[in-house]
């Protein structure tokens, strides 16, 4: 997850995301994960998409956090 996560630091971060933007975006790595694994694209392939998952999910944890916190 964190390699993903720096691979994309020149982003700039999701603290300015909007929620359900993100959410939309676990949708479709949820989507690539299924295509994935049912064309058994490989272990390493499955791999990248169940992180690119989680951290679409940790984003949104992460802001919830903060506003939590605000």
């Amino acid at each position: 997850m964190e390699k993903t996560l720096k691979e994309h630091d020149n982003k700039g971060g999701w603290s300015n995301c909007d929620i359900s933007d993100l959410v939309d975006r676990v949708a479709d790595e949820l989507d690539e994960l299924v295509i994935a694994i049912i064309s058994d694209k490989g272990n390493d392939s499955i791999i990248n998409e169940c992180s690119d998952v989680s951290n679409f999910c940790m984003m949104i944890a992460d802001l919830v956090r903060e506003k939590k916190d605000e």
